[in-house]
């Protein structure tokens, strides 16, 4: 759902310090789950009324005195959260050269509060252990300011986003080696595997017993009676030792 919006007292008057030129220095975005009371009027509020945890956003991108971003908000966050939480507030913080940090910005959610769940989980064993998934919410902001060519900066790590240039690097610099380096490991651990394709080494076993008795005919000359056994089962066989069944042999 879209939020409720407020630019603050304190943030009003940070806005109207800025000029063309200005940098404007976003500190932090923070989300809670408190609710107003009938008598508190959100425009004189200096922070949240119950702060939960720290959220993050995208690049802010300009257009003529507006601003605008995504605030995300993520239950993984900052060691991520630990126990289940409504979110039904949020802030954006900015550096004011006389005031210090100042609540400029705030969004209301108290009428349909956004369920944000734990995202680490005590299981039945008492380990703690994290959700196979994260859940995230994202909100849309715009900030109107008096001037235009006011510069946003974001004083935090924007570490939630990654673009698709960003994912494409990543994953030919970083993940695509990885995956070659485990693939070499693999065969080479499976070239050397003395059980690998047992199956096929069985038919071979059984040709090189079948080639054997073809030398010694053609090429040694042997006419007695040679013969060979194959130990696919032991049926009508009556021999002492141990049957390796996946290699078709006897072993002593």
């Amino acid at each position: 759902m879209e939020p409720a919006i407020y630019v603050t007292r304190a943030g009003r008057a940070y806005i109207a310090k800025l000029t063309t030129g200005s940098t404007a220095e976003i500190t932090r975005i923070m989300w809670g789950d408190g609710r107003l009371a009938e008598f508190e009027n959100p425009w004189e509020l200096t922070d949240l009324i119950h702060v939960v945890a720290q959220g993050t956003s995208t690049h802010p991108n300009a257009k003529g005195a507006s601003v605008n971003f995504t605030c995300e908000f993520r239950n993984d966050l900052n060691g991520g959260l630990e126990e289940r939480h409504d979110l039904t507030e949020f802030a954006i913080y900015a550096l004011d050269p006389d005031d210090g940090e100042i609540m400029l910005y705030m969004g209301r959610i108290d009428k349909e509060p956004e369920p944000m769940p734990e995202y680490k989980i005590v299981n039945d064993q008492g380990e703690t252990v994290t959700r196979p998934y994260v859940i995230v919410r994202r909100f849309p902001v715009e900030i109107d300011f008096l001037a235009e060519g006011v510069n946003v900066v974001m004083a935090f790590n924007l570490d939630a986003f990654i673009t698709a240039q960003n994912m494409t690097e990543y994953v030919t610099v970083t993940i695509l080696p990885l995956i070659d380096e485990l693939i070499r490991k693999r065969v080479k651990a499976h070239n050397t595997d003395p059980t690998a394709h047992q199956d096929i080494r069985n038919l071979i076993a059984q040709m090189s017993g079948r080639v054997d008795l073809l030398e010694g005919m053609f090429v040694h000359n042997i006419t007695g009676n040679a013969f060979t056994v194959n130990f696919i089962d032991l049926d009508g066989l009556d021999v002492e030792g141990v049957w390796n069944s996946a290699a078709q042999r006897m072993e002593f």
